[in-house]
């Protein structure tokens, strides 16, 4: 009878141990499916009103202006870089103040854009330079907007390519809110 006891107490601790292993395998799939979801919005904030951003990195410092409604994101650990986002989702613009005149950040940031993507410079109604290009039909504008020597914000913007029209005032808006110090 001991036996037959013993043998019911390792069936119930097995069963129990099968169990816990089949609830941690499916916390550990609803965990994989989630965390690409969640951990890119963890610290995003909506802008109510146009909202103003301050990035710096090594003695650089740079303002940008958030328009109301879009979802600002900060990179992780970093002060020098911000992603925002249009209320639709329909365009993202990653922004990062770098200590290079906009030529060079524009080159900087060429690489998502093909060769044959023209830079085009343009003076902002704020006086600073936005060197900038866009590759036909991948979705992709890259630009740097600063004074012709000094620091500068880099800054990749990427929509559906179907879209991006739509979205170049919005860009050329996030474009002109940008201010950049020493």
């Amino acid at each position: 009878m001991a036996r037959a006891h013993a043998r019911g107490r390792w069936r119930t601790a097995l069963g129990v141990a099968a169990v816990v292993v089949v609830v941690a395998a499916g916390l550990a799939a609803l965990g994989l499916y989630l965390a690409p979801r969640v951990l890119p919005n963890i610290g995003a904030e909506v802008a109510v009103g146009d909202t103003v951003e301050t990035l710096r990195g090594d003695g650089v410092s740079a303002r940008i202006t958030v328009p109301d409604g879009w979802v600002a994101r900060r990179a992780w650990q970093r002060d020098d870089e911000i992603s925002v986002r249009s209320p639709d989702g329909g365009v993202e613009v990653t922004l990062r103040a770098v200590a290079e005149d906009a030529a060079a950040a524009a080159a900087g940031v060429r690489g998502a854009v093909p060769d044959s993507a023209a830079l085009v410079t343009e003076r902002l109604a704020s006086g600073l330079s936005a060197v900038h290009a866009e590759a036909d039909g991948d979705g992709v504008v890259v630009a740097a907007v600063g004074a012709a020597s000094g620091a500068s914000v880099s800054v990749v913007a990427r929509a559906d390519p179907e879209r991006l029209t739509a979205y170049r005032p919005v860009i050329a808006r996030v474009l002109e809110g940008i201010e950049v110090g020493g």
